[in-house]
Parts: structure tokens; C-alpha cells; sequence
């Protein structure tokens, strides 16, 4: 690989940044991201006041008739002393057993011509097994909607579980007692009876570790995936409207490409930072006009429900890094960057129009997702407590997933530092034999015009271009 065929990269770089962040789509994505991140926060707080604001809730029961059968000094005519329930007439004597009450109640729902039920009652015991049991009952056709019920159940059940504590007489220093956090550790042994070696139990990560390697895994992918995108779609451009060949009249191939990609880097990766400033912004705008917690939401997608994650939990998790592991990271992903985006780059040369695009990046695309989903897999088992640690290092040094799950694991200890480096190097590797492949037959690509070409080409290619390379070499000796 010659000096010479870089030469004029840097010219490319500045002019393709230039034009780049001057383009309409370029500035419209990144003003409406951050106007909509730097916004997101106060906005859903201020709809939440606003619901507040609203019409205060009147509840449609008319009648709650309380059978207790617990025995527990509670006064249960404050049990519903919000406003909402101001008109609910609460009795504590019933006159007829809880059992006949159900069936005057079933009896009364039968007659369609008779004032429909109000009315909700409620049977309470302790069971044998060691629970209290709570039964809400009302009428199959009561003139009541289903959430007026279940919120009074709700606050009912809330104010019983507050003043059950009372009853039974336990101080303020025995409840904190019992309302101390529990911590649990779980062991496993083989058949033989061993317990499994502790850097196998560090494979299993709570909810707060499974967000933070959600939210550095989505990042990444969204950057290398913007990122190689916009490079196939300006190589392709440039091809079809035969723009490339006036840019090769002083400028080589390699040069082209090397400036193009590092510059659609710099653009997302401005992006994401502008984006990332506005959505902490957000927070503490939000903080000042509301005083709330700045929040950091992380969904699975996956139909499992995660809870909403303090962004000071985040920064708790990460605050044992050292500079050494968090340059690691970065230069992890900085160079599965280019891995990707030289091959959305050679990928996207291999056509010669806009329409044979998806099937130009065939390769690029597959292998993206197969490094994505293989990293989010790890994930997956690790937050399930099925994590493996040699297929979590396996996947730390594939070159295709590394770049989402090495620096995630890296940071938070879920793999040695040994295998961090090995992978980071191996990854260095194939960025650089990327590269060579790409000093070798981008030439030829760029200026191909037919068919869309297979990878198995673009090698036979390479090999040609080699060999005339070699016999270059012996004449001039």
C-alpha cells in the first residue's frame, strides 16, 4: 500500500465535511434530534401536570360494605378519605352475611327493569397459609365502570397494608429494620458437588447493568449504521451521476474513500454528541422547572418490562472504570467504525446505481446484524442468569460483534482485561486488512459500471491487482 495513493485525503475530508453539514437533511435530522431530545423531558412533564390539573375524579360506587373477618383494630371509615370518595357511604355492620350478600347482589343484577347496583363489597380473612385475603365483589351488570372498582379496591388495599403495620403495634425503628434491603447471592455447583468459580457467577447482571449495556450497544449501532449508510449512498451517487470521474482527475481512489469515511465519522459522531448534550440538558431543565429526577429510559424491545434507570445509577456503575480500560473502549469502537464503514464503502462501489443499493450492501448489512444481534444475545443470557463466559469472550473477539459488547463488558468487569486487548487487537487486524483489501481493488470498483458483484469478485480482483503488482516490482529490478 503506497503513501501515494492517499495523497489529497485530507482535501476530501474538509470538502466532504463542509458539504456534508451544509446539506438541508444533515441540518434538519440534527435540529429536530435535538430539539426534540432537548424537549422530551419537561414536555412529558408538563403533560403529567397537566393530567394532575384536571377534573379531580369522582368514583361511581355508591355503597362499600366491609366484611372483616381479621379481627385487627382498624378503623376502616378513614379507609377512603380521598376526595374522589367523598360520596361513598362506607358500612361496617352489614346485616346479612357475606355469602347472602353475593347472592342479593346476583339476584339484583338479574332484573334488567330495577335500579342497577352501586355497590362493592369486600370480604376480608386470613388464611391458614399464612396471607390475608381480600375479595371485592360487585354486580355482573352493576351500573359501574371496571376501573371505578379497581381504584377503590387499589386504595383500599394500599390504606389496609399502611394501618395492618399500626395494628400490630411495631415501632418506627422495627419497621426501617424490616424494610432494609436484602442482599441475595446465589451459588451454583456441579454434579461432583464444587461450587462454580466466581468469574462464571460475574457473567449474571441485575436490571441497572443490563440498561447501561443496552444503551452503549444501541449508541454504537446507530453511529456505524448512520454512519456506513450515508457512505454507500454518496459512493453510489457519485458513480451514477458520473460525478467520481472528475474527482479522480487529482484525487487517487484510496483518497476518496479514506477522506469520505473519516468525514461521515466525524458528522454522526457530532450528531450523537449534540443529541447526547441535549437529552442531559433535557434532564436539568427539567430538574429546574419541575424538580425532577433526571431519568434515562431503556426498553428491551423484547416485550420484557424494564424499569426506568437514575441516570446517577448509570454513572454509579461506571464510576470504577479506570483510563486505561475506558480508552480501550474507545478505541474499540472507534475502530469497528471503520471496519464497518470501509465495508459499506467497498460494498456500496460495487454498484453502479441508486437502485442496486440493497443489494450492493447485501454483505455489509448481514454482517452489521449478525454483530448486533450475537452482542445483544450475550446480553440477553447474561440478564436471564445463563450467561457464558467463554461465549461472552468469543464474541469479544469476533471482529463483527466486538465492537458492541467488548466495551460494555470491558467497563462494567463482565470480561478480563486480557481478552479486551486480544480482542481489540484482532480487531485492529482486520481493520487493516480491510483497508489493504480496499487499497487494492477500489480503484478497479469505482470506476466498474454492470452488474452488481459478489465478494467472491471483489477477491479475485484483489488477487489480479496483486499479482500485477508483483510483476511490477521484478521489472523494476
Amino acid at each position: 500500500m503506497r503513501k501515494s495513493e492517499y495523497i489529497g485525503w485530507k482535501e476530501v475530508f474538509r470538502f466532504t465535511l463542509e458539504q456534508g453539514m451544509k446539506g438541508k437533511a444533515y441540518k434538519g435530522f440534527l435540529i429536530a434530534g435535538c430539539l426534540i431530545l432537548l424537549l422530551a423531558k419537561p414536555v412529558v412533564s408538563l403533560f403529567n401536570n397537566m393530567d394532575s390539573e384536571e377534573e379531580a375524579y369522582h368514583c361511581e360506587v355508591t355503597e362499600f360494605t366491609v366484611y372483616d373477618e381479621v379481627g385487627l383494630p382498624i378503623d376502616y371509615t378513614q379507609s377512603l378519605a380521598d376526595e374522589g370518595f367523598k360520596d361513598v357511604k362506607i358500612n361496617l355492620a352489614p346485616t346479612m352475611s357475606f355469602d347472602d350478600h353475593v347472592k342479593a347482589l346476583e339476584e339484583k343484577s338479574k332484573d334488567k327493569e330495577g335500579e342497577k347496583s352501586k355497590e362493592v363489597i369486600v370480604h376480608m380473612t386470613y388464611e391458614e397459609a399464612g396471607y390475608f385475603n381480600l375479595t371485592f365483589v360487585k354486580a355482573s351488570n352493576a351500573d359501574l365502570k371496571n376501573d371505578d372498582a379497581q381504584k377503590l379496591a387499589d386504595t383500599f388495599k394500599n390504606y389496609f397494608d399502611e394501618e395492618r403495620i399500626n395494628a400490630i403495634q411495631v415501632s418506627q425503628e422495627q419497621l426501617d429494620f424490616l424494610n432494609r434491603p436484602v442482599d441475595t447471592k446465589l451459588e451454583f455447583v456441579t454434579e461432583a458437588g464444587d461450587t462454580v468459580p466466581e468469574e462464571d457467577e460475574a457473567q449474571a447482571i441485575n436490571e441497572d447493568e443490563y440498561n447501561v449495556m443496552y444503551i452503549l450497544q444501541m449508541v454504537v449501532f446507530m453511529i456505524v449504521n448512520l454512519c456506513g449508510s450515508s457512505i454507500a449512498t454518496s459512493i453510489i451517487t457519485e458513480k451514477s451521476t458520473k460525478v467520481v470521474e472528475y474527482l479522480m482527475i487529482n484525487v487517487r481512489p484510496m483518497a476518496l474513500l479514506t477522506g469520505k469515511i473519516l468525514a461521515n465519522l466525524v458528522m454522526v459522531i457530532i450528531q450523537a454528541v449534540a443529541m447526547v448534550a441535549c437529552f442531559v440538558a433535557s434532564g436539568f431543565i427539567n430538574k429546574a422547572m419541575f424538580g425532577e429526577t433526571e431519568k434515562v429510559a431503556a426498553s428491551a424491545g423484547t416485550g420484557m418490562e424494564v424499569s426506568v434507570m437514575d441516570s446517577s445509577d448509570m454513572l454509579e456503575l461506571l464510576s470504577g472504570v479506570n483510563v486505561g480500560e475506558a480508552l480501550i473502549a474507545l478505541v474499540a469502537v472507534i475502530c469497528g467504525m471503520l471496519f464497518f464503514c470501509m465495508l459499506a464503502g467497498l460494498c456500496g462501489a460495487t454498484a453502479s446505481k441508486l437502485e442496486e443499493m440493497a443489494e450492493s450492501i447485501k454483505l455489509y448489512t448481514m454482517l452489521l446484524l449478525v454483530g448486533f444481534f450475537l452482542s445483544f444475545g450475550v446480553v440477553m443470557m447474561m440478564y436471564s442468569g445463563a450467561g457464558n463466559p467463554t461465549f461472552t469472550n468469543i464474541c469479544c473477539l469476533v471482529p463483527i460483534s466486538s465492537p458492541f459488547i467488548l466495551p460494555a463488558c470491558l467497563l462494567l468487569g463482565k470480561v478480563p482485561l486480557g481478552i479486551s486487548i486480544i480482542g481489540l487487537l484482532i480487531l485492529v487486524v482486520f481493520v487493516w486488512a480491510l483497508f489493504t483489501l480496499a487499497a487494492m481493488v477500489y480503484e478497479s470498483l469505482i470506476f466498474y459500471n454492470g452488474k452488481v458483484m459478489s465478494f467472491k469478485d471483489i477477491l479475485q480482483i484483489a488477487k489480479n491487482r496483486r499479482q500485477v503488482e508483483r510483476k511490477g516490482e521484478k521489472s523494476h529490478e
